[in-house]
């Protein structure tokens, strides 16, 4: 029997919720991929222009040197080499940013990582991230096709591949996450390994938070426990980690942004332990206002895969929005969330609406910088956008949180 939230008498199957026909509709999302970069490429040879420039006229925050996120890993090795503390001092950083990534990332000069080869790992990542994010997806319709090309190529995913930024490596990461689905071991050491690489990947594990319960609950305890106990021993690099973490609310979201948006726009003089304190007071109201309001779902066949990665995309998303402030190119993570919504579509009534909502807000957040410019005094409605995602993915994710894979596509009165 389904517990509540979960309507007890729909009898939904693929072809009637008008699943996907024969034509992936990926091929799309290739074309609409392939052709913002050769419009990109077009667009800075007729203008005389590098690319970087052409990004920022469409929103991207782009830097004259190329996979700014990137080179900051081996240069920062390099200061290391050169007898630096690179979390005090980084000499042969572009932009001399003190090393707050966890000291697993210095190892990266192992498999030749370095400032001579950063250019050519930055664009095989951003190939591999497209590639991740098609697999993801899965199967589309012709509209699906177009509306997730449509968020690969928004400014704020590109602004994750254009720095080659490491959350572009975890997402790959957290995509064999999701081909792992089926062997809870091998994806749990999976999300430890992101956890321990940046934390908010931990927040996968909730994933594992429904049925089979024995099951998944276990992998989840051992999980956690696994993670805190690294964690402790890594306590003292966590601390400098999170003094050394810039807070900003322009081109970021997360709990502490609204307090970070106030203290600058009123100036006030409000410790950063304060603002994050009541950020998190005001996430845990809207979770609890999301499960309180959320839809009752029809159970729907065949969406096993669908259903695990749009509980760890939104895992990952609500885990990051914990965290206080992210920069927006972690929008990446929603990839995840779209195949659900896209199947929660195409079923008539409330349902729908809360799935359309949800992309509706997603779309937004991804396009917002080319819209309006950061910092605006518009940036209270992209606050309210980035916390109404959360609203929507917390209140289905909920609904659906009794839903067994193993049991889906056969509903009992």
């Amino acid at each position: 029997m389904l517990k509540e939230g979960v309507a007890r008498n729909a009898r939904v199957t693929r072809e009637q919720a008008g699943a996907p026909g024969d034509w992936d509709g990926r091929w799309l999302t290739a074309a609409i991929i392939a052709f913002y970069y050769t419009l990109l490429c077009g667009l800075a040879d007729v203008f005389g222009q590098p690319p970087y420039l052409i990004w920022r006229k469409l929103g991207v925050p782009a830097w004259d040197i190329p996979f700014l996120d990137l080179i900051y890993l081996p240069a920062s090795v390099e200061s290391m080499h050169a007898g630096y503390n690179p979390r005090v001092e980084n000499p042969f950083d572009p932009l001399h940013r003190p090393f707050n990534y966890p000291h697993w990332w210095l190892y990266g000069e192992n498999v030749g990582l370095t400032r001579h080869t950063y250019v050519f790992f930055g664009m095989a990542i951003g190939l591999l991230v497209f590639v991740g994010a098609l697999f993801v997806l899965g199967r589309l319709s012709k509209m699906e096709g177009v509306v997730a090309g449509l968020f690969l190529v928004a400014p704020n995913f590109i602004f994750d591949v254009e720095r080659g930024n490491i959350d572009c490596i975890l997402f790959l990461l957290m995509a064999g996450v999701l081909a792992a689905r089926r062997w809870p071991l091998i994806a749990s050491l999976l999300l430890i390994i992101g956890g321990v690489l940046k934390f908010y990947p931990a927040a996968g594990f909730l994933a594992l938070l429904a049925p089979p319960w024995r099951r998944n609950i276990t992998y989840m305890a051992v999980g956690t426990v696994v993670l805190a106990s690294i964690f402790w021993n890594m306590r003292a690099e966590l601390s400098n980690i999170a003094a050394l973490a810039p807070y900003q609310w322009e081109r970021a979201m997360g709990s502490a942004t609204p307090g970070l948006y106030l203290c600058a726009l009123y100036h006030w003089k409000i410790s950063s332990g304060i603002i994050f304190w009541s950020g998190t007071v005001l996430l845990v109201v809207v979770l609890l206002l999301a499960i309180r309001f959320r839809p009752a779902i029809d159970l729907l066949p065949g969406c096993e895969r669908e259903l695990f990665a749009f509980r760890l995309g939104t895992g990952l998303y609500v885990g990051a929005f914990a965290l206080g402030c992210n920069l927006d190119y972690r929008i990446i993570v929603l990839t995840f969330c779209f195949p659900l919504l896209f199947q929660l579509r195409r079923i008539k009534g409330i349902v729908n609406r809360w799935a359309t909502t949800a992309l509706v807000l997603i779309l937004a957040y991804a396009y917002w910088a080319f819209v309006i410019t950061p910092g605006s005094e518009l940036t209270p409605a992209k606050q309210v956008v980035t916390w109404g995602i959360v609203f929507c993915l917390t209140g289905l994710w909920w609904a659906m949180r009794e839903w067994q894979p193993e049991k889906i596509g056969i509903i009992k009165g």
